[in-house]
């Protein structure tokens, strides 16, 4: 198969090439002169970026990407009613659906935990109220808490002398 046919396919891997000769005919890391080791190494590092970026972007329709589910990615996935039961799921799975089912756990998860902490924060609202009724306050703890500390002190000072 000729090369121009495999274009017309659109694989990955002849996306890359073009792409890359593309980048190099038009920067300016071919063309550098210059022998300065640090100023080339960040041209590089600027181009390593784009081709990064260009993989990344050019294969996500070519390629699917398969993940292994854990033990918490399939209790997501039970959870959130991809799948009936643990029994179903599959050794592999696109990693979409994963990513789906951990974003949907983790959603639920941070929506439990605010509640939780909004309760709490309602038990202790409630708390500070009842202990006010009470008469007990910080201040009259504190100002306690300094006189048997006081009384401690005075008591030692004596035995010394």
């Amino acid at each position: 198969m000729s090369k121009e046919a495999l274009f017309q396919r659109k694989t990955p891997y002849l996306i890359m090439e073009g792409a890359v000769t593309r980048l190099f005919q038009t920067s300016s890391v071919v063309s550098e002169t210059s022998t300065d080791p640090k100023r080339l190494a960040q041209r590089l590092v600027r181009l390593s970026g784009k081709l990064f970026h260009l993989w990344t972007v050019q294969t996500e329709g070519f390629q699917v990407h398969q993940g292994v589910p854990t033990a918490l990615d399939k209790k997501f996935l039970v959870w959130s009613g991809v799948f009936k039961s643990a029994d179903q799921i599959p050794k592999s799975l696109e990693g979409e659906v994963i990513h789906r089912a951990r974003s949907w756990g983790r959603i639920r998860m941070n929506i439990g935990f605010l509640f939780i902490v909004a309760g709490m924060g309602g038990v202790m609202v409630y708390s500070g109220k009842q202990a006010a009724k009470r008469g007990e306050s910080l201040e009259q703890q504190n100002l306690e808490w300094h006189r048997k500390i006081n009384e401690e002190y005075n008591r030692q000072q004596g035995n010394q002398k």
